[in-house]
């Protein structure tokens, strides 16, 4: 194999668990918004910032 060829499927490998993990963290947000319901979004953003994650 070449140089390029290496490359390319360590970038691409690379890339896909970029994917995976944001997908796995957009997810955990969602289900966190879903399961509080809050108010607003400034009320979320205010409780993850104080650490409140229950």
């Amino acid at each position: 194999m070449t140089f390029d060829i290496i490359m390319g499927v360590i970038l691409t490998a690379l890339a896909l668990v970029v994917v995976v993990l944001l997908t796995f963290w957009s997810r955990s947000i969602i289900e966190a918004i879903h399961a509080r319901s809050p108010g607003s979004l400034r009320d979320f953003r205010n409780d993850i910032h104080n650490g409140d994650k229950s």
